[in-house]
């Protein structure tokens, strides 16, 4: 991703997107099957300290706080969206800490110390393949036992003609927004994904799909460090 394509992520939460960010996934599918997904993964690690970047308006918060952790810290590059999560019952909980800054911050990272759980859920669909492997391999070092990495592939077994239409749909996409001055949203190869696992030394301990479209499905893996 271009330092340009940073600048207009960092830009896209603001203002009133930041307001009506929640609203508009408060009761998606999509979202609904995050929320079965983590309670799920929750239930079967029981973390007590939990790392969420980027939080965003803090809307996963209450599925995390439902299995009584002892601190939640979320961090956010957008300083509207943290006072979003910061406003909200979850947000304002005692368990919960809030700060600005940005996943691409390694010196940031570095010095947050280390989480039972580090979460990244919806981000990598955003970023380039460079840059959501330097994500990940960011955050693994906090990981004291487990991690949560939500990330939209394009299937391995996938045929080669439902391939062709995934790859003809994602970049008549990314060409109608960047005409548009937009970030598009981005599908990553399961199988780069599954050797950077591999790479790295975790182990898939679960995974769910939140959403299919042609040639592509988003999913939430559970990973133990």
């Amino acid at each position: 991703m271009s330092h340009d394509s940073k600048d207009q992520l960092a830009g896209k939460y603001l203002g009133d997107t930041a307001a009506n960010y929640h609203e508009g996934r408060a009761n998606t599918p999509r979202r609904r099957a995050e929320l079965e997904a983590i309670d799920a993964f929750l239930t079967r690690i029981d973390p007590s300290t939990l790392l969420d970047v980027p939080c965003g308006t803090g809307s996963l918060f209450d599925a995390y706080l439902r299995h009584s952790p002892t601190s939640v810290l979320g961090i956010d590059v957008s300083e509207d969206m943290i006072a979003e999560a910061a406003a909200t019952e979850a947000g304002a909980s005692d368990a919960v800490s809030l700060r600005v800054g940005s996943a691409f911050d390694r010196a940031l990272l570095d010095s947050l110390g280390r989480f039972d759980l580090v979460c990244c859920i919806r981000f990598l669909n955003w970023i380039d393949r460079a840059e959501a492997d330097a994500v990940i391999r960011s955050l693994k070092p906090l990981a004291a036992r487990w991690m949560i990495i939500g990330v939209t592939l394009e299937p391995t077994d996938l045929g080669v003609v439902a391939k062709a239409r995934g790859r003809f749909d994602v970049a008549r996409r990314d060409r109608h927004d960047r005409k548009r001055g937009r970030v598009s949203p981005k599908v990553h190869p399961e199988q780069w994904f599954r050797d950077l696992v591999g790479e790295l030394g975790l182990d898939i301990l679960d995974s769910r799909t939140t959403f299919t479209d042609t040639g592509r499905e988003n999913r939430l893996f559970l990973l133990e460090v």
